[in-house]
């Protein structure tokens, strides 16, 4: 088998010898009513498997997805079906994790949404009206009623932790980026921070590994490869070396040693590296096994133009959410 992207192509040779199965986009409808029906045909069930809701609510949340890809995709920002179950099935899992008050209750569906749509849409989009629509939409929704915020951030507040020289202190700015990035982390995604060089992207994840990671007494919490135009495939999965007995030993890159272990894992000045090298953590971003599920994965890059940028777009849609680090 194999999948083939709008706009690619293959030699007629090739393309012959496949029975070819088109598979549609069912986002970026103009509006109408017929592409609005086919939308709900679509995502409907993608709301009743992801969300812990009753069938009355899945009517509003549709709507609500409706309404952030007919605003977005105007605006050409790409909301893909991918986004969509992004988002939902971030709120399932904030469900699971997260408490209404302090008697237990589970977290309401509606601030559940909300907390992800931040997490997953709300920096992709940049778009503050859209936002603020959405949060009365859900509050509405919500029969009125004020919605939760989950704030992050507070797993980084516990003073029992040592700090380290050159340690960075989060001002407001920076604990909103480090909730942003945590929240991801909760709901088992791979984050790409992306902003100007030196305003503390890589200080931030180095700092945040120190404070989420204190319980697991692993040496190395953080596994790390700074990418240049030089970067291999080995530098990320290892290679075979002389072992000087005669033979040769298998030596792990970061990227192996990080799942393995359950370490985080950075991949430092992401938009240098070849289509070669980003083409290898596809799987990874699936999160296609429980190995790859146990560890944490992030990006760093500097905003380089448009010919660097269009080089991620593809891991982009594949579970990663971007977080804008400016100074």
């Amino acid at each position: 088998m194999g999948t083939l992207g709008a706009g690619d192509e293959l030699s007629p040779a090739l393309y012959n010898r496949f029975v070819v199965v088109h598979v549609p986009d069912v986002i970026g409808y103009e509006g109408n009513e017929k592409n609005l029906a086919t939308f709900r045909m679509e995502i409907e069930p993608m709301i009743t498997a992801n969300l812990l809701a009753e069938s009355a609510a899945v009517e509003g949340v549709c709507m609500l997805c409706w309404e952030i890809i007919s605003r977005t995709n105007r605006n050409a920002v790409i909301i893909t079906v991918r986004s969509l179950v992004r988002l939902l099935n971030s709120s399932f899992l904030l469900q699971m994790q997260y408490h209404e008050n302090d008697d237990g209750e589970r977290l309401n569906l509606y601030s559940a949404l909300w907390a992800a749509f931040k997490v997953t849409l709300g920096s992709q989009i940049e778009d503050l009206e859209l936002a603020q629509d959405v949060h009365a939409k859900l509050v509405a929704l919500n029969s009125g009623k004020v919605l939760k915020e989950v704030d992050f951030s507070n797993h980084t507040d516990d003073t029992s932790v040592e700090r380290v020289p050159y340690d960075i202190v989060l001002t407001a700015s920076r604990r909103v980026q480090a909730s942003a990035v945590i929240g991801c982390i909760q709901c088992g995604m791979p984050v790409l921070l992306e902003g100007p060089a030196a305003v503390g992207k890589t200080a931030l994840i180095e700092f945040l590994s120190r404070r989420l990671l204190r319980d697991k007494a692993v040496k190395t919490p953080l596994l790390r490869v700074n990418n240049s135009a030089s970067t291999t495939v080995q530098d990320y999965l290892g290679s075979y070396l002389p072992s000087g007995k005669g033979g040769f030993h298998f030596s792990e890159g970061a990227l192996i040693k990080a799942m393995r272990c359950g370490y985080w894992f950075l991949a430092d000045e992401f938009n240098l590296a070849e289509p070669a090298v980003m083409s290898i953590l596809y799987p990874v971003l699936e999160a296609i096994s429980d190995v790859e599920r146990s560890s944490v994965t992030l990006f760093c890059e500097n905003p380089l133009g448009r010919y660097l940028e269009h080089r991620v777009e593809a891991l982009q849609h594949r579970r990663l959410t971007m977080v804008e680090v400016v100074k």
